[in-house]
């Protein structure tokens, strides 16, 4: 089937085939638009700071990490003017981008997607959110290289809708029918998501630990918490770290945790990126009431989209202050 799909090379596409776009991650749902040529972005992967910095969004995680300066490099300078470029050409993306609740977690799930998970106590937006967002290091969950194209397509929409992206926006982006399609859709690539180990264990919350029986497997568990990669041996390898990680992670007692969708014990649920994006509207108005380069910026461009002479979709909200 996944051959089949990489055939279907057409424009347009119906939610029930697979999407023949290639990219992953938030630079998929950008390539969704039909407002700009596909090469605008071909050469960059767009990050979650890419989109935030590219409008002025300073979240509580950019400000603390100063990613901020990454505005100093000329190649990611470049690729933000390109994507400024490419937002404005498509006025549904541009609004969205600038509605009040963008860069703000929901703070609850669909009902299908809260289900999707299949736990006793599942984790928050918010949560997932600081999670997957911005991974603590490079391909630290890995589970994006084994989806098929669909599953690629509707992680890139969950990875929106977590950033607080407009429902209505999402589903006129995507040409889906409804809500309610763009829900389903998130909520297969939450089952899709916990179909790795490493993931369904961070969202169950497993405290590993007392089923470390060795250095090793000590020492990967204590990667995991803290978001880091595995630690390398003094010939440079990670084989007995992965081997330790693989070992601990197949245990029949995480299996059956898993398994129930009950952990044992307290609850180990790292927040790898913390204040990823804001959690209230009034805290996102509160840092636009602050003042500075940003701030300014997103005042300034919110005015511009107010002014337009042409008709404003019924769900935008500016929230100029």
């Amino acid at each position: 089937m996944a051959g089949l799909c990489w055939k279907m090379q057409k424009p347009s596409w119906s939610p029930m085939n697979c999407c023949p776009l290639q990219r992953s991650g938030y630079s998929h749902f950008l390539m969704h638009s039909t407002a700009f040529p596909k090469t605008q972005l071909q050469s960059t992967q767009i990050t979650f700071c890419h989109l935030a910095l590219s409008l002025g969004y300073y979240t509580p995680y950019i400000a603390r990490e100063g990613k901020q300066g990454m505005v100093s490099v000329p190649q990611f300078l470049n690729a933000l003017n390109g994507l400024r470029w490419a937002i404005w050409k498509d006025r549904n993306l541009l609004k969205g981008l600038y509605h009040k609740t963008t860069f703000v977690v929901p703070d609850r799930w669909p009902g299908e997607v809260y289900r999707a998970f299949k736990l006793h106590d599942p984790p928050t937006p918010y949560e997932v959110s600081c999670a997957i967002s911005v991974e603590p290091v490079a391909n630290f969950w890995g589970f994006q290289r084994g989806f098929d194209p669909k599953t690629k397509c509707d992680y890139s929409a969950l990875l929106w809708w977590l950033m607080g992206f407009p429902e209505e926006a999402m589903v006129t982006h995507l040409g889906l029918s409804s809500r309610r399609e763009l829900r389903k859709r998130m909520a297969h690539a939450v089952r899709k998501m916990m179909e790795s180990r490493k993931f369904s264990i961070w969202a169950g919350g497993i405290n590993l630990s007392p089923y470390c029986t060795n250095r090793f497997m000590r020492e990967a568990v204590d990667s995991f918490i803290n978001g880091k990669a595995l630690p390398k041996d003094f010939g440079g390898q990670r084989k007995r770290h992965r081997n330790a990680q693989s070992k601990i992670f197949n245990h029949p007692f995480i299996s059956s945790q898993i398994a129930s969708g009950r952990r044992h014990g307290r609850k180990i649920r790292p927040l790898y990126t913390e204040g990823v994006l804001w959690l209230s509207e009034e805290d996102k108005k509160h840092w636009e009431r602050g003042g500075g380069v940003g701030p300014e910026r997103i005042k300034a461009q919110k005015a511009k989209i107010q002014n337009e002479k042409a008709k404003q979709p019924e769900w935008l909200h500016l929230s100029i202050p």
